[in-house]
């Protein structure tokens, strides 16, 4: 199910969240009465056939559902929630609704995602009526994707990133997640209710929560609830700040969040994060020479600067993240990717990820001019590649040609100068194919979600593509860093956590240790992807704590 194209804008968002969200929300979600509920919500109903079917009373339905039994729970809920009966109640609706909704009961998870969102029986929160939604929508009802996406179009940025968070974190580990802190507020699980100090309000404290998660804390989701996790950070806060340890949110503490934010915002440019050509000079006689590179066949990438290409003709060797095998081509190295890249277990793609999300994958790829017969052998980390790039971009791989890594690799042996890699092609594969298949899945949803919240691949992949190699054209890689969050604000959290130190920090230190040698011996062109040199965790400055000097040439 396509979500609407104008999510992706913070200043549409903010323009939306006006008083009339609530009419437009509540308006969107009345469906849910007709689709949710109707053989429970006329009066006299009875309950599932067997064990349930002649529990039709009132007392019955309470025994049940006190037992535990969540489609009475649900009963019940619909009870109050329609007057069935016994006096409208929606807050006791709502409690049912829950207690339901907690054990995977679908409808239940739709009526209660709808209470949050126009804000019946409990306190409107579209954070977790988006999580409650999408959840339900994974459950096999298919009209709450849409309830879902309605929702989404009425969120700030950070309601949206939280959403996301919080809907990952009750797929992963189940509907609870979504009313954990409610239990840790109340005392459940042991854990010590929230203290409130005076100063502290729903609206304070989800200032707080989302000052603190900008720092870099985990306060958990800016839900305006003072639990055990907000408290933590508070006091991790406090202690790096020099302020009375106590947990609490205070004036005081909402003052040093504001100054530590504005001076986040004046923070160091990043470290190495302009320019493409380095000398690396060490111990050897000769420097070295680190490039970076933008995995790409656009000719203005491949036409190299004149000082990148004297650096490479007076090479002794060159070295790129991976070499192809002893005898083999090309050609040979895309057969054994392809079949990397296939599902070998008698699974789809549509079986692997859902009908909901392939349906949508095919969508947002039809552009492209891939057959959905043809996705359906694919694992889900190349469809998300497959998402991620701009139509010119599969355009140009399948028209042939070598991108500039290989394009440098084979210029050198062509020159007869040796040719290294820091990488073996299944250590490269690996940090994909490695990967969980349910981490695999959230980043091509976030991806398709991505490209649809963007207006499609011309808004979205085109664009963002396009501004990055003119960002590498101009060495400016602290700039294509930062139009890297422009997508990731849309994907999981803990899913581009895990791809960013795969595909990044993990792999930067093994190839600096891999480097060693090359540049002991001196006069190397060492060509890696642009995105590994900078920052405090790039290849760069793990260079410098290991005593070499940097000198950037171009």
């Amino acid at each position: 199910m396509n979500a609407p194209s104008d999510v992706s804008s913070a200043d549409d968002r903010k323009r939306r969240a006006s008083p009339l969200r609530r009419l437009w929300i509540a308006f969107g979600l009345a469906l849910f009465a007709v689709t949710a509920a109707p053989a429970h919500a006329e009066p006299g109903a009875g309950l599932e056939a067997g064990r349930r079917g002649d529990a039709t009373t009132y007392e019955q339905r309470k025994a049940l559902a006190e037992e535990g039994d969540p489609a009475a729970q649900y009963a019940l809920g619909l009870v109050y929630e329609h007057g069935e009966g016994r006096p409208r109640n929606l807050a006791e609706a709502a409690r049912w609704y829950r207690e339901a909704a907690k054990q995977g009961h679908v409808e239940a998870q739709v009526g209660l995602g709808a209470f949050y969102a126009r804000g019946e029986g409990v306190p409107e929160d579209l954070v977790r009526a988006y999580a409650l939604f999408d959840l339900a929508a994974k459950g096999g009802f298919s009209a709450a994707a849409d309830f879902r996406d309605s929702v989404a179009r009425h969120m700030t940025d950070a309601q949206f990133a939280e959403a996301r968070r919080l809907a990952g974190d009750a797929r992963r580990s189940g509907p609870g997640a979504i009313f954990r802190l409610d239990e840790i507020a109340s005392g459940q699980h042991g854990a010590a209710p929230a203290r409130p100090s005076g100063q502290e309000t729903p609206e304070t404290v989800a200032a707080a929560q989302r000052a603190l998660a900008a720092l870099g804390y985990e306060p958990g989701p800016a839900d305006g609830i003072a639990g055990s996790s907000t408290s933590a950070a508070v006091r991790a806060f406090q202690a790096g700040s020099g302020l009375a340890v106590d947990g609490e949110v205070s004036a005081a503490l909402l003052r040093r969040l504001d100054a530590a934010l504005a001076q986040a915002d004046r923070r160091e440019p990043l470290l190495h994060g302009a320019g493409l050509l380095w000398m690396v000079e060490g111990a050897a006689a000769q420097p070295s020479y680190l490039f970076g590179t933008m995995h790409s066949r656009d000719p203005r990438v491949l036409d190299l600067p004149p000082a990148v290409a004297e650096a490479l003709a007076g090479a002794g060797s060159v070295t790129v993240e991976i070499r192809l095998a002893e005898g083999d081509t090309a050609e040979d190295f895309g057969v054994k990717l392809l079949r990397s890249m296939l599902l070998t277990d008698g699974r789809t793609l549509e079986r692997v990820v859902g009908h909901e999300l392939f349906a949508r994958v095919v969508a947002a790829l039809a552009p492209y001019g891939l057959e959905p017969a043809v996705l359906q052998f694919f694992k889900p980390w190349v469809v998300f590649f497959f998402v991620s790039q701009a139509q010119s971009n599969l355009e140009e791989a399948a028209g042939g040609g070598l991108a500039l890594d290989l394009w440098l690799a084979d210029e050198a042996m062509r020159k007869g100068k040796p040719v290294y890699g820091l990488e073996t092609v299944d250590e490269q594969l690996a940090v994909f194919d490695g990967m969980a298949e349910g981490d695999q899945i959230a980043l091509l949803e976030s991806a398709v979600e991505y490209l649809e919240t963007a207006g499609g691949p011309a808004g979205g992949s085109a664009f963002w593509l396009e501004e990055m190699k003119e960002r590498y054209l101009q060495g400016d890689i602290a700039a294509i860093m930062r139009s890297m969050e422009g997508p990731a604000q849309r994907m999981d959290p803990a899913a581009m956590r895990t791809l960013y130190k795969r595909l990044i920090d993990d792999r930067n230190e093994v190839m600096v240790a891999r480097m060693a040698s090359l540049l002991a011996r001196g006069n190397a062109f060492v060509a890696v992807g642009a995105a590994h040199l900078p920052g405090e965790a790039g290849i760069l400055h793990l260079l410098e704590r290991r005593g070499y000097r940097v000198t950037r040439i171009y």
